[in-house]
């Protein structure tokens, strides 16, 4: 079982740092919603290869989980674009909604990441302890993305308070989202694909919450809880 956890969180760690180059190569060269597709497909199959090749039913429920999850966002998508008016997808691009129609795939693999990492973590630490750790790596990991994308001409935001090009009340909304998965670990190791899809619902029921939150908190250029000075690149 060890090993099996430890082969796991090597796997994940290695897609997370090959996903980070990749993206800042496609930062660096401006290439497109196009780069975002193959990104998220390659480590989408290579998720999928790892799981079929060492029968990982733990990673592959943790998938499982966040692509539901990743379906469900699509709403919280919706919200940041049609009502805050602070994200901008500028490419002419296949669309789910109003989301790059890889957005989900995109989502599911990052939950999965993270929810990986947050099983490690339950090991080691106490619950209250993973579930805080946990979520700081998504604030810090993911908002990477929202760096690197608009380089890419994936995304980006306007008219809300920023560091560098990622929004405060973004930054805040990966903090929420990830903080469920830690206490999450144990049911998705049973590997039973009723509870995981049910806790996939569960995952992407709370993301738009969590993001509707941090923005009331931190994301009005006027009116926020917390107030920063507006960006408006």
């Amino acid at each position: 079982m060890d090993d099996a956890r430890s082969r796991r969180l090597k796997f994940v760690l290695f897609t997370m740092v090959l996903a980070l180059a990749l993206n800042g190569v496609s930062a660096a060269g401006r290439l497109g919603w196009q780069s975002a597709t193959a990104i998220t497909a390659l480590v989408l199959v290579l998720d999928v290869l790892f799981v079929w090749r060492y029968r990982d039913a733990i990673l592959g429920h943790w998938l499982l989980l966040g692509l539901i999850a990743g379906v469900l966002e699509l709403a919280a998508d919706w919200w940041l674009v049609a009502r805050t008016g602070t994200l901008v997808y500028p490419g002419a691009e296949p669309h789910l909604w109003v989301s790059p129609a890889y957005m989900p795939f995109a989502w599911g693999t990052v939950l999965a990441q993270v929810g990986v990492v947050a099983a490690w973590l339950r090991t080691r630490l106490s619950l209250a302890a993973a579930t805080l750790v946990t979520a700081a790596v998504s604030a810090a990991y993911i908002p990477v993305y929202e760096h690197l994308a608009r380089s890419a001409a994936w995304w980006y935001y306007r008219d809300t308070p920023m560091l560098s090009f990622a929004p405060y009340y973004i930054i805040a909304g990966e903090f929420l989202v990830a903080l469920p998965l830690a206490a999450m670990a144990p049911a998705v190791a049973r590997a039973r694909p009723g509870l995981s899809a049910g806790l996939g619902l569960l995952q992407g029921a709370w993301m738009l919450p969590a993001f509707m939150l941090a923005f009331r908190v931190l994301g009005p250029c006027a009116g926020a809880l917390v107030q920063f000075a507006c960006g408006t690149r």
